[in-house]
């Protein structure tokens, strides 16, 4: 049996998109300054003894940047140009976090894949709250 990550979302943020005039000129300002990251849940796999842990993509949400751009299992090697193989898990964590709409650079490889490929993605910061799920007009 195959294990398929699950990925559990409070949808009723989604729907919501932050007008930073309806809370006023301080309000708005607490919101300009939240930490956003790109909507990816990581796992550290420590399981190959002396090498150093990877870190795995286990689920985007619906409203990620990285939608099919990314996909479950593939592996980070680097946040802005910076080795994922010389940073804690947590170090790399802090380093996808940032100020809403600031751009980020995830380097990934898919280990499915062969010959082994590094591709960059870059996209902006999102907080779920300004993600608006409804279709285009």
């Amino acid at each position: 049996n195959a294990y398929t990550p699950t990925l559990a979302l409070d949808t009723s943020k989604l729907n919501a998109s932050v007008n930073n005039s309806q809370y006023g000129s301080r309000r708005g300002s607490e919101l300009a300054n939240r930490q956003a990251g790109v909507g990816m849940h990581i796992v550290a796999d420590d399981s190959h003894p002396g090498a150093a842990a990877r870190v795995l993509l286990m689920a985007l949400a619906p409203w990620s940047p990285l939608q099919g751009q990314a996909q479950i299992g593939d592996i980070i090697v680097a946040i802005d140009g910076v080795k994922a193989d010389t940073l804690s898990f947590e170090k790399i964590s802090q380093l996808i976090l940032g100020p809403v709409s600031s751009p980020i650079t995830i380097s990934f490889v898919r280990p499915t894949a062969y010959p082994l490929k590094e591709w960059d993605v870059t996209v902006d910061r999102v907080f779920p709250s300004d993600v608006s799920t409804a279709p285009s007009p």
